[in-house]
């Protein structure tokens, strides 16, 4: 790895430790009528739980342990840097001659990112932990939580309902967005002319497509979003995520479930109450770039940087990882949840 593809790698392991999501899960091989019951280790969590099978890998599976999930990461944060180097207008037009105008002017469809080279990885991986919690169902595209962006319905009415209420289910195949960035492109393509297949996958040309798009998102709403941060008491990285998640405003203001705008009295005054999540990924997105993350010395081993090395099983630290996780399966942690469609 290289010493910048390190330090998104450190970023991304800040931001959610692997082998922590139930969610995550990989296949096992011949695992029959005792191995179905038994549960994968002794700790009472869901992640320790018996194996379970699943009808999207047509196998029996366990949850995705810290060193596997170390390796996805890594592929993560290769990915992440490659496209953010890719995507920067200055290192595009970096590689044209002086007169060469048309590479120049190239680079500005090619390459629309014109900011910090770093900033724009750092945000693909906070979008990426917001939007999908990191999860390899998520990144691979397999599994019933894996896509976001669904329509909602009553259960008992079958009327539209909003998401997560209490009642609601899923309406099978209304989910739209796809992969870590969670492209909304439905049966669609995107301007590359990719498709939703095209952009899961836990390789790396997988990946990076599907960081592709999202930086060409973030470039456009970044653009879009002048206004909100040209202010003194601007943040252009929240008016950014705004107008990502959004697709729409760089502003967005809390919603009660029935979809109406929440307001407080302001000295007899209804003002409107700004969401929370927009700035939440402002704080991640800041703390990291202004905190610049390294890798520890045992992540390098594993990791085989600086030697000949492979990365390797080691039982003592997944035992390790599974021993600190609490398991969080509420809303609250990705906005991509398990849900059941009907």
């Amino acid at each position: 790895m290289t010493p910048y593809q390190q330090v998104i790698l450190a970023s991304a392991l800040s931001l959610m430790t692997p082998g922590k999501s139930v969610y995550s899960r990989v296949t096992i091989d011949d695992c029959d009528e005792t191995c179905q019951k038994t549960p994968i280790c002794n700790e009472p969590t869901l992640l320790c739980a018996a194996p379970e099978y699943s009808n999207s890998l047509k196998a029996w599976t366990v949850p995705e342990s810290y060193n596997e999930g170390l390796k996805r990461y890594k592929t993560i944060a290769e990915a992440g840097a490659n496209v953010s180097e890719k995507m920067t207008y200055s290192n595009c037009v970096n590689l044209c001659t002086p007169n060469d105008i048309t590479c120049k002017k190239n680079c500005e469809s090619s390459s629309p990112w014109k900011w910090e080279t770093k900033q724009l990885a750092l945000m693909l991986l906070v979008i990426a932990k917001h939007e999908g919690g990191l999860r390899r169902d998520v990144h691979s595209g397999i599994g019933g939580a894996a896509k976001g962006d669904c329509k909602w319905k009553d259960k008992r009415t079958g009327k539209p309902a909003a998401p997560f209420s209490k009642g609601a289910i899923v309406i099978s195949g209304s989910c739209r967005s796809v992969c870590l960035e969670q492209i909304n492109i439905g049966n669609g393509t995107t301007a590359e002319g990719w498709t939703a297949k095209d952009l899961v996958g836990i390789d790396l040309a997988s990946t990076e497509r599907c960081f592709t798009v999202g930086a060409r998102y973030l470039a456009q709403h970044r653009s879009m979003c002048t206004n909100y941060w040209a202010k003194p008491t601007g943040d252009w990285a929240k008016a950014t995520f705004a107008a990502y998640g959004s697709g729409r405003s760089c502003m967005i203001y809390a919603r009660n479930t029935d979809g109406s705008v929440i307001y407080n009295d302001v000295g007899g005054k209804l003002i409107p109450v700004e969401a929370k999540w927009p700035g939440q990924r402002a704080q991640d997105f800041w703390t990291l770039y202004k905190n610049p993350k390294s890798l520890d010395d045992t992540t390098k081993r594993l990791l085989g940087i600086g030697s000949q090395t492979n990365i390797q099983s080691d039982s003592v630290l997944d035992q390790a990882a599974i021993d600190i996780q609490q398991v969080e399966y509420q809303s609250g942690i990705n906005t991509i949840v398990n849900y059941k469609t009907e």
